[in-house]
């Protein structure tokens, strides 16, 4: 199999190269999901999507009226390939979630009010999916929509919505018809999260980081303009969409691949240069763990191709998903292992190496298989879908 691209994307790839060359302060150590909504990181991620979106680049599939460039999926992937192994702020939920639902699923109305503001990077939405009670069973929603004569009000509570404290707005499943089963009875909307009624409230992670929040709605308004594609009971095909769609290129797939082979890459640099190779078990296990990167890489690039040829990837998704959200605490466990003690040093400039950044990989591996889809969740998706094993 040929995996060679065309000429055109990599005289792309080395476009890209060249401007975050510029773009990337000389002593960046990294960006990292987990502390990117950190007030540390938020001012320098957002003046970053901002650069990428002055060329196009922040959703470059996008046609220009909505601040892309139309580009082509080759031309995408290198640019996810490329910013990934750079370390920089790869991830975007406005982008990967709320663009694909407002692309596919928005009014008119909706489309022309938001697309174009978020390809310029000026509008910032968060996710509310989670509730206390349920966790990953998004169809167990309690937090119901009532409607009022003039659109709706919300009542209920969201749990580990990263970024609601920046963001202006949030994409809220709710529930619309309580006698419906429970996946038809689910709306999405468009929730103003500085409108009366909206509290949004810190929850700190392991890190000592406010990366996510409570959402407490009581009583918050919804104009009827704010019911994503203007029909009450959609909200569930809607949100499986988007989710498969977080899995694959954005979240779980080509970037981030590429982020695990740059980790990967820097331990071995760092074995070599302290350990003189480690020792025999040490770089067997190197090995074995690269070969796994790889695998994810493959498998991430699999599911850009059915992209690209209008294929839904789901068990696909799910799969990729499962494999790279494992590698995160693999990666970090042998990072530490490396290092000895001084894998659980934070950012101590005498101590601690690539400026901390394991430490806060140790401590984000958990979470990082429970966000997005819960290892158990996804490895059912792969066993009905995928295998066709019975329920």
């Amino acid at each position: 199999m040929d995996f060679r691209l065309s000429h055109r994307a990599e005289a792309f790839r080395q476009e890209v190269r060249c401007f975050l060359a510029e773009a990337l302060p000389a002593d960046f150590t990294g960006f990292e999901e987990e502390s990117a909504e950190s007030h540390d990181y938020w001012a320098f991620s957002r003046e970053f999507a901002r650069r990428l979106a002055s060329r196009g680049w922040l959703a470059p599939a996008w046609p220009p009226e909505y601040g892309g460039i139309s580009a082509s999926p080759e031309e995408q992937w290198v640019l996810a390939e490329e910013l990934g192994y750079h370390a920089a702020p790869f991830y975007n939920r406005t982008v990967s979630i709320v663009g694909p639902v407002l692309t596919n699923f928005g009014t008119p109305e909706q489309k022309a009010r938001f697309l174009a503001a978020i390809g310029r990077g000026e509008v910032e939405f968060c996710i509310g999916l989670t509730e206390p009670e349920h966790g990953s069973d998004l169809a167990g929603v309690e937090c119901r929509a009532e409607a009022d004569g003039n659109g709706f009000r919300l009542h209920g509570q969201k749990v580990y919505s990263s970024n609601a404290h920046h963001a202006d707005y949030c994409l809220l499943l709710a529930r619309t018809d309580p006698q419906a089963p429970q996946h038809r009875g689910l709306s999405l909307f468009i929730v103003d999260l500085k409108g009366g009624g909206v509290e949004v409230r810190p929850l700190v992670n392991a890190l000592g980081l406010h990366c996510f929040n409570e959402i407490w709605l009581e009583g918050a308004a919804v104009p009827p303009g704010g019911l994503v594609g203007g029909e009450p009971g959609r909200g569930w095909y809607q949100i499986v969409f988007a989710l498969n769609h977080e899995r694959t290129v954005h979240a779980a797939g080509i970037a981030r691949a590429a982020l695990y082979r740059r980790t990967l890459n820097d331990l071995v640099k760092y074995v070599n240069g302290t350990r003189g190779g480690g020792g025999e078990p040490l770089r067997g296990r190197v090995a074995a763990l690269a070969t796994e990167v790889e695998v994810f890489r493959l498998l991430s690039w699999r599911i850009a191709w059915m992209q690209a040829r209008g294929v839904i990837p789901e068990w696909e998704a799910a799969m990729t998903k499962l494999l790279g959200s494992q590698l995160m605490g693999k990666l970090a466990n042998l990072w530490a292992e490396a290092q000895g003690l001084y894998g659980q040093v934070g950012a101590d400039p005498r101590r601690g190496v690539q400026g901390g950044r394991i430490e806060r990989m140790l401590l984000s591996a958990v979470g990082v298989t429970i966000g997005g889809g819960t290892a158990e969740v996804l490895r059912n998706i792969i066993a009905y879908r995928g295998l066709g094993l019975p329920r």
